[in-house]
């Protein structure tokens, strides 16, 4: 659920989901942690940060190490597993040849699989998703006017 709320962009129910495992007000860090992007990132998934992005993090002294060891402190021992083995899979993905975009749709792919074992509602489920991403990545207007 956690990822699905961070792929669709839904920081509500990912700030929601954050309280219930115990994290807290460092929900903001999950998807810079997970993702590579701030919540409020208009890029398409994968690209790297930009240098506003990275300003905007010192200015808002999100990455300090005060807060990084207050978030590793604070999260669950499998949300940190889930991290590490994240990061292990985008070095091999990277050495391989692959994209960050490639692998975070492929997580996104295999979550939808997941929650969704009917072969319909799965269909059904990453049609939306992908039709969601184009609209954001695309026409930020539209994506708006849906689901903001």
């Amino acid at each position: 659920m956690l990822w699905e709320s961070l792929m669709n962009f839904n920081y509500e129910k990912t700030k929601e989901i954050s309280y219930e495992l115990g994290i807290g007000e460092f929900y903001k860090y999950l998807p810079v942690v997970l993702m590579y992007r701030t919540m409020d990132s208009n890029k398409k998934i994968g690209e790297n940060f930009t240098q506003e992005e990275r300003k905007e993090l010192r200015e808002r002294n999100m990455v300090s190490l005060e807060k990084i060891n207050n978030l590793m402190n604070a999260l669950p021992p499998d949300m940190l597993f889930i991290i590490r083995a994240s990061n292990l899979v985008a070095i091999h993905n990277r050495t391989l040849g692959g994209t960050s975009r490639e692998r975070l749709l492929k997580f996104s792919d295999l979550v939808i699989e997941n929650l969704h074992p009917n072969s319909i509602s799965r269909v059904y489920y990453r049609t939306m998703f992908y039709v969601k991403l184009f609209l954001f990545e695309s026409f930020q207007g539209v994506y708006s006017f849906f689901y903001k």
